[in-house]
């Protein structure tokens, strides 16, 4: 087991990059049949697009335990510098290259003229719902809308939860001070949101279970809970956890594999049980104690990982782009070209825009004085 601390002087943590790196691949893996639809002939590959879609559940977990962190650090003192900080770090990390997306697609239909199924008033809306982040409920409503990209659903349910965030996180981290119970207020929190996936799943179907707040929130209210463990039992659990997190890979890959959208098992607990199993290894790896942490530390696991919001955000244009313009090639030709374009793209606009923006004299302007860039780690859905 690791003997590295949890926390690096560079503020981040062992594995963490590693397990973003998986997370998006198996989202992409999900994906990609869009653009090589041959793939869909072959059994094994059929595992990803029924439950590739958990992958955004890692996300999910892994920014409710890093934003707790975040706002754990700004329960006390001045908490109005600390909140400026906050929000302008969220907006500089989630924003900038949403927006160069819908820029892009704003040019893409001016060229090559709108998808099917898709006008003016879809990009419209695709643009207005991603700024004021409830495209999730836009796409409810519109199946059509963000068509090219609708993976930023994910960013508005992200987006939503920075807003209350502080609501809930401060008030229990003041409490925690005194008192671990804020834990039990987490749970009390997370249990009715889980048994209401189930509910809305029997009344209104799977579509809206998958794209709704309410239902999927419960992943982030799960990383929340975890972060407070971390924070208040650092010495009482890394025994365990290392072990535990073995069998917590397991059971995840399980899950993705029996799991799918449509299906009423993740909707009716299975869902909560994948996101606890990822809970786990995000926790084994906080305490150090990971036995996995070599592997997630391997290099290009780790450059993928940094470069895993743009990976999110850039894989479905591009595989709709070959899906319109593309199928003419070769299927083996386009499932390498796919990944090639995709990486390419992600690492250009982490190298040339979106670490850039990060550091520039605008973002330190909105942070305000004081404002830490990194307090530990980076959020958001990648």
């Amino acid at each position: 087991m690791s003997t590295e601390p949890a926390v690096k002087n560079d503020g981040r943590i062992l594995g963490f990059d590693g397990v973003r790196a998986l997370a998006v691949l198996l989202v992409f893996a999900s994906h990609i049949w869009l653009g090589v639809p041959e793939l869909m002939k072959y059994g094994w590959y059929k595992v990803f697009p029924r439950g590739g879609f958990l992958g955004v559940n890692v996300f999910f977990v892994l920014s409710g335990f890093l934003i707790t962190y975040r706002l754990w650090t700004i329960r006390a003192g001045s908490r109005r510098a600390g909140l400026r900080s906050y929000f302008a770090g969220r907006f500089m990390r989630i924003m900038p290259l949403a927006l160069l997306f819908l820029a892009a697609h704003v040019v893409y239909v001016a060229l090559i003229g709108y998808p099917p199924d898709y006008g003016l008033s879809e990009e419209i809306t695709g643009i207005v719902s991603t700024i004021f982040q409830y495209s999730n409920f836009a796409i409810r409503g519109n199946t059509s809308v963000l068509k090219d990209n609708v993976a930023i659903w994910s960013l508005s349910i992200e987006g939503q939860f920075y807003i209350v965030a502080p609501m809930l996180v401060i008030p229990l981290a003041i409490a925690a001070r005194k008192t671990r119970w804020a834990g039990l207020v987490l749970v009390a929190i997370l249990i009715p949101l889980v048994l209401n996936a189930g509910r809305v799943f029997d009344e209104k179907g799977w579509f809206d279970v998958y794209i709704r707040t309410d239902t999927r929130i419960s992943s982030l209210v799960i990383g929340v809970l975890g972060a407070f463990i971390w924070l208040n039992f650092r010495n009482a659990l890394p025994r365990v956890l290392g072990f535990l997190s073995l069998l917590a890979v397991v059971a995840a890959g399980i899950i993705v594999a029996k799991g799918r959208a449509d299906g009423s098992f993740i909707w009716k607990g299975g869902m909560a049980l994948f996101d606890f199993a990822c809970l786990v290894v995000i926790l084994s790896l906080s305490f150090a104690c990971c036995p996995l942490v070599r592997i997630l530390e391997l290099r290009p696991l780790k450059w993928l990982g940094e470069i895993s919001y743009g990976l999110y955000l850039w894989q479905l244009p591009v595989v709709w782009m070959f899906n319109r313009h593309g199928l003419s090639l070769d299927w083996r030709l386009r499932l390498i070209l796919i990944p090639v374009i995709v990486v390419a793209m992600s690492a250009a606009t982490y190298t040339y825009f979106e670490r850039p923006l990060m550091r520039s004299a605008i973002a330190r302007w909105l942070r305000g004085p004081g404002g830490n860039p990194r307090p530990v780690e980076s959020a958001g859905a990648a």
